[in-house]
């Protein structure tokens, strides 16, 4: 069953894509909004994966950042 937003969620929301997804107003873990980020950073921050203060909110996004990163270097240096 859907959650209301929590926090750390909306203000992703607010800001993600310039804002086109501010509309959402519940999250479930089976909720497909046709982006795959937006759904990765919606359940890193959501209140069933533990995520219960900012600082948990920004360690969770700079890891998910680091993640990529690594792949797009890994990308990069294949030079495909």
């Amino acid at each position: 069953m859907p959650e209301p937003i929590n926090i750390y969620q909306r203000l992703a929301l607010d800001v993600y894509g310039d804002g086109d997804f501010s509309y959402i107003e519940t999250y479930s873990f089976d909720d497909k909004h046709g982006d795959a980020l937006l759904t990765f950073v919606l359940a890193e921050l959501s209140d069933a994966e533990g995520c219960e203060d900012m600082e948990t909110a920004v360690s969770r996004i700079e890891k998910g950042i680091e993640d990529l990163q690594t792949v797009l270097r890994a990308l990069e240096a294949r030079g495909l």
